[in-house]
């Protein structure tokens, strides 16, 4: 399982810890690349490439991003989390992303119970 990093608050690490936990499933958290640059943080070759940690996910959760495109055209489940269900800040909802790659489009951490 794949999920974002920066916006999480102690309350939704502990959410997504309990339900990888319940699903017996790993949970991997990665940053966004960006943060990496932003940090000054060399880039770590060890880490498998974003496309094998999604290949291998049940589950990938995410803000709007690419990741999330590219889990769901390989079948995984997949959900954007939107805090604010009336802010489409990348206009997902108007091109219709969600509904063409089968992404879930979640108000809270725990709306990950209906997928």
């Amino acid at each position: 399982m794949a999920s974002p990093e920066k916006k999480l608050n102690n309350k939704n690490l502990k959410f997504l810890k309990d339900f990888a936990k319940n699903k017996g499933m790993y949970l991997e958290i990665r940053q966004h690349p960006r943060q990496h640059n932003m940090q000054n943080e060399k880039k770590s070759y060890d880490q498998p490439a974003i496309i094998n940690v999604i290949a291998s996910s049940e589950y990938v959760i995410g803000h709007c991003s690419t990741a999330l495109v590219y889990s769901a055209l390989l079948g995984i489940k997949t959900a954007s989390i939107q805090k604010k269900p009336y802010k489409d800040l990348f206009e997902w909802k108007e091109f219709s992303i969600y509904k063409t790659f089968n992404i879930s489009n979640l108000n809270s951490f725990k709306d990950l119970k209906r997928i």
